[in-house]
């Protein structure tokens, strides 16, 4: 599972915990068939930017007062699905129940709280939260006291979560591509010092840039590009389009090249990956591509050694699975005719990036 789907799942569980601490031990059962569905709800249009109950358009950042209709949009479908069964006033009260609390969860979702080590700082901070939004909570101790240790056993998690992706030997970093503000080429550097000691930066770079460890390079890179969107998620930071390379040398089966590129299988994120892979890679192991049609890829093509270019060019219009082609290593004789020559149905840019 991919490091972004697996945070939200996460979170989406614990927000229904959450909700299901007000709900009676009889109905939890579907009470939580229900927060499920508003949870989602709120995942989808907070950090996926997706709408699909009282609205139906694309939103490019967070709106609480659209937020507040999808839900009521959600609540809606619901009470729309009891209609006619045996127990429809049961399940009426419990989908309304369950639309109010949804917005406790959503509230401490909102809500940061102090690394308390006592569970009673915590829980006073957690009711001064609540306070704070003039929510109405309950005064049950009991259900307070519950709530708080869900509450600060789920913030610890989740801060042993981001600290478990720190990394001190990769870093990846965002180069612009000179023709475009919002493509950036996914840079993966290293830090070394302990090998710089005992070896020359020119065998590291050696090593470093050899076809031996790029399937390991691949991975880390996608990983740490993860966490980064991840963040920008959170944060509410806008999300451009970044262009990652992908070499095929040790992919041999499909469901290999699947797994790698799925890795970023999110509503948000995913049209915003674009995996750029080597012509020469693509021309060995085309039969990788089946079904991934879904994904985006850009194709790399070197034309200093090609000998009839517009030939070329003319071939790659033919490859589908690619939307965009970057160009590299044209002569300068060369460079007005592949300036003008347009590949159909495909996005043609120089590989020259702003490296500062």
């Amino acid at each position: 599972m991919n490091i972004i789907s697996k945070y939200f799942d996460f979170k989406k569980r614990n927000l229904v915990n959450y909700a299901l601490v007000f709900i009676d031990e009889k109905d939890k059962s579907d009470a939580e068939e229900y927060l499920n569905e508003f949870i989602q709800t709120y995942i989808n249009t907070r950090y996926y930017h997706i709408l699909d109950t009282y609205y139906d358009k694309v939103i490019t950042k967070f709106d609480d007062k659209i937020m507040i209709k999808e839900l009521k949009g959600k609540r809606l479908e619901l009470l729309a699905e009891t209609k006619g069964s045996e127990d429809e006033k049961a399940k009426e009260t419990l989908i309304n129940r369950c639309y109010q609390y949804t917005f406790i969860s959503i509230i401490l979702d909102l809500s940061s709280f102090p690394y308390c080590t006592r569970l009673v700082e915590f829980k006073e901070s957690l009711r001064e939260n609540l306070v704070e939004n003039k929510k109405v909570m309950t005064n049950d101790e009991e259900k307070l006291d519950a709530m708080s240790a869900l509450v600060k056993d789920s913030t610890l998690k989740e801060r042993k979560f981001f600290s478990g992706t720190k990394n001190d030997t990769f870093e990846v970093n965002y180069y612009s591509y000179k023709n475009s503000s919002t493509k950036y080429k996914v840079i993966l550097d290293y830090y070394i010092e302990q090998l710089e000691k005992n070896y020359s930066k020119s065998v590291l770079s050696k090593n470093y840039n050899s076809e031996k460890i790029s399937l390991d390079k691949t991975k880390a890179t996608i990983n740490l590009v993860g966490v980064d969107l991840l963040n920008r998620m959170l944060n509410g930071k806008e999300i451009n389009d970044y262009f990652i390379d992908l070499p095929l040398t040790d992919i041999e089966k499909r469901e290999d090249l699947e797994d790698l590129v799925k890795s970023f299988n999110n509503p948000r994120v995913r049209n915003n990956i674009v995996f750029i892979i080597n012509y020469n890679d693509y021309k060995t192991h085309k039969s990788l591509f089946k079904n991934l049609q879904a994904y985006r890829f850009a194709l790399s093509v070197n034309l200093s050694r090609v000998i009839v270019i517009e030939k070329r060019l003319a071939e790659i219009e033919s490859f589908d699975i690619f939307k965009y082609v970057i160009i590299e290593g044209v002569k300068k004789e060369d460079a007005q005719l592949v300036e003008n020559y347009v590949i159909k149905g495909k996005e043609t840019f120089s590989s020259e990036l702003n490296m500062m």
